[in-house]
């Protein structure tokens, strides 16, 4: 995509993440670093999804978006059908998600700002939580730095 190239051109490659380009998607698909993984894993990944407001469908470990709603943060289980979230065997998970993200590309520009629309509070929600938790994390490490 051109933004990206853009993107890259202008230095901010490194480990950044370029928000514009995030927002310009009415859905984020979150590839997590691990998928058939016993425990619930986050990276940069679900955090960039938070912080560009915009609703996501999870490849991750079964779990992980319940993992997610138990730490506070809201899910988008009012306009797609997050029950692949549930399954257990990674390839019935993965042909969920498919079939989900099948289903979403099959809707028109307007239904998908639509759908975006109908959850905005909980898009806020998540990324004024995700905006503390990151202040909470700088506070501690800033806190335990030892000054020579």
């Amino acid at each position: 995509h051109p933004d990206i190239d853009e993107f890259n051109k202008n230095g901010n490659i490194n480990g950044q993440t370029n928000l514009t380009f995030l927002h310009r998607a009415s859905f984020n698909i979150v590839s997590e670093t691990v998928f058939d993984y016993p425990d619930p894993f986050f990276t940069e990944k679900t955090a960039q999804s938070l912080m560009s407001k915009r609703p996501f469908i999870m490849i991750g470990p079964c779990g992980n978006m319940q993992h997610l709603r138990d730490r506070g943060f809201k899910t988008f289980h009012t306009i797609i059908d997050e029950s692949y979230d549930k399954i257990e065997d990674p390839n019935k998970r993965l042909e969920a998600i498919m079939r989900l993200v099948l289903e979403i590309n099959k809707k028109s520009q307007k239904e998908l700002n639509d759908m975006v629309y109908e959850v905005k509070d909980t898009l806020i929600h998540n990324y004024s939580l995700m905006l503390e938790k990151i202040m909470n994390f700088t506070n501690i490490t800033e806190s335990r730095i030892i000054k020579t």
